[in-house]
């Protein structure tokens, strides 16, 4: 059963970081100020303090990082002048004053559910996804302009669910998704890639625990998504060919890297493909040498003006 509560963490700037112990009448922003919302789905594992460098990123660098074009993008079948063109086309720019920060939410999913209830063709994150959704009225941020930094599959997982009510619910069809970031994902179907994301996070466990954990695991990956694969897709559609052939048309970025042993690059790369078939205005950056959700890391100048530029583009056009 799902817990009535998220264990997630919101920084509004100007206010001191408020996690789900406080209310939402204290966190609530002062009428008239528009500032961009950013939802942070980790990946598998990972705590609040991984993600908090995240927020960073949108903190200290939204107002400082100068609006310039895009480098060292990989090359793709849409033109830069065509992306700008279309998104200036989308809306009236907004102009955001010089010391406004970002809200930043933070939430990852428990990783029980990730690897096993998914696996299992539970759609437990759905409940979650909504309870996400949700904290955007609770806070009433929810006409500010809304961004998704999604990590790992863990992270895709439940954006899945999240983007099924944003295009399907009455409350949350309204939301003005402006776009979304991918980290170290979408991968389809890579079962020792999985197995070595679920070994990370059991490393800590006592190894009978972690062995019976991991077999149980490969054997219930095995059955549902290769031996009952097309029982399993009458009830179940995997995450991955769901955001495929999502109706969603907001602007996406995708950030991998060819070194990635968890996430294929072959699987992002084919994402993009087919969300560029779709006419879904797409960027992606091969960072190369970097391990999985390592980029920012290894590249933190780069990933940073990356991802503001994105938003900056996404944001204010």
């Amino acid at each position: 059963m799902v817990s009535a509560e998220l264990d997630y963490t919101i920084e509004i700037p100007d206010q001191p970081c408020r996690s789900r112990e406080s209310s939402p009448e204290q966190g609530r922003k002062e009428a008239g100020t528009r500032q961009p919302v950013v939802i942070l789905l980790g990946w598998g594992g990972c705590t609040d303090k991984n993600l908090a460098k995240y927020s960073a990123i949108y903190h200290k660098r939204w107002s400082a990082q100068p609006l310039c074009a895009p480098q060292l993008w990989s090359v793709l079948p849409v033109a830069a002048g065509a992306w700008l063109v279309v998104l200036g086309g989308a809306s009236t720019p907004r102009t955001f004053s010089s010391n406004q920060g970002c809200i930043v939410i933070r939430y990852t999913a428990p990783w029980h559910m990730v690897f096993f209830s998914e696996s299992l063709g539970i759609p437990s994150l759905r409940v979650l996804a909504q309870k996400l959704l949700e904290l955007l009225f609770d806070y009433e941020i929810e006409k500010e302009p809304l961004l998704f930094h999604v990590f790992s599959n863990a992270g895709v997982m439940l954006y899945r669910y999240v983007l099924e009510l944003l295009l399907t619910h009455r409350r949350f069809c309204h939301l003005r998704v402006v776009g979304t970031i991918f980290d170290s994902g979408p991968g389809d179907s890579n079962l020792v890639g999985a197995l070595r994301a679920l070994a990370a996070i059991l490393e800590h466990r006592p190894a009978v625990l972690r062995l019976l954990l991991l077999v149980a695991f490969a054997l219930v990956a095995v059955l549902f998504h290769i031996l009952l694969a097309p029982l399993t897709a009458l009830f179940h559609t995997h995450f991955y060919d769901r955001l495929q052939d999502s109706a969603s048309r907001w602007p996406e970025l995708y950030l991998y890297s060819r070194a990635d042993e968890v996430v294929l690059a072959r699987d992002v790369e084919r994402m993009v493909e087919t969300r560029q078939a779709h006419h879904v205005l797409v960027r992606s950056v091969d960072f190369v040498s970097s391990a999985h959700v390592s980029h920012l890391r290894d590249y933190p100048t780069y990933y940073s003006s990356l991802c503001v530029n994105f938003m900056r583009s996404c944001v204010q056009c």
